[in-house]
């Protein structure tokens, strides 16, 4: 009745839907990629210690101050001992305190066996 179809322009919508659902596959297999890429990440040690680490931040805890804190008191337990080793060399301490050992050692056998257990599941 007067009007003309455009013929062109339902072919040209059928190639734009048929482009698009090209498109959307491309983006599905992609997806489907990354979350296979993702799961085997997650598997690895790598994965699996950033899981841990954030399992213990959500509980409100800090492993890697925890850590830190640790690392600081074994260097400060080496530094004493190194001082302890230094002052005996420089004959500033007689053989028998050297022979009663370092302050920190005396301290370390005033703790019962139980309570180095406790503290040491306490950790798990």
């Amino acid at each position: 009745m007067g009007e003309t179809i455009d013929r062109n322009s339902e072919d040209d919508l059928t190639r734009r839907c048929a482009r698009i659902e090209q498109e959307n596959e491309f983006l599905n297999s992609q997806f489907a990629n990354l979350k296979q890429e993702l799961r085997e990440v997650k598997n690895t040690q790598q994965g699996s210690a950033v899981a841990e680490f954030k399992k213990l931040t959500k509980a409100g805890l800090d492993p890697i101050g925890e850590m830190m804190a640790e690392t600081e008191a074994q260097v400060q337990t080496i530094a004493e001992i190194h001082q302890f080793v230094s002052d005996f060399r420089d004959k500033r301490i007689t053989i028998k305190d050297f022979m009663k050992g370092p302050s920190i050692f005396q301290q370390m056998q005033q703790v019962s066996p139980e309570e180095i257990l406790r503290e040491l599941f306490s950790q798990f």
